[in-house]
């Protein structure tokens, strides 16, 4: 099963938990993607089909946000 976790933080620099948490899953990258929408989309010019296709070819979904 393929795992998208959504990442949606202002400043994951600055968080303490959110980084952390991140930090974490980045070492099950084989069965976890990370999709960080600040850093993909700093100009909020946000690519409709790509993330509808990322929705599409995974299994669970995970948002994180603050």
């Amino acid at each position: 099963m393929k795992t998208l976790v959504i990442l949606a933080h202002p400043d994951m620099e600055s968080s303490r938990v959110n980084r952390r948490w991140k930090e974490e899953l980045l070492q099950y990258t084989d069965n976890i993607a990370l999709h960080e929408l600040y850093t993909t989309y700093p100009d909020w010019k946000i690519d409709v089909s790509r993330e509808q296709e990322l929705l599409e070819t995974h299994d669970h979904i995970m948002l994180q946000f603050p």
